[in-house]
């Protein structure tokens, strides 16, 4: 059985992005300037979706 493991942190992160536009541009401008795999890393977490998936 596959269950969505997000962690308290990403939950809000999660949240915040919905809510305030201007701090998911902010985000995802700093997010662009990551490697690659860290990007992701991340945006699998935000999605709830496993490596493996």
């Amino acid at each position: 059985m596959n269950k969505k493991i997000i962690s308290p942190f990403d939950r809000d992160v999660v949240k915040r992005l919905k809510k305030d536009p201007e701090y998911a541009e902010a985000y995802f401008e700093e997010l662009a300037k990551a490697p690659l795999p860290l990007q992701l890393a991340i945006l699998r977490r935000l999605h709830g979706v496993t490596q493996e998936a």
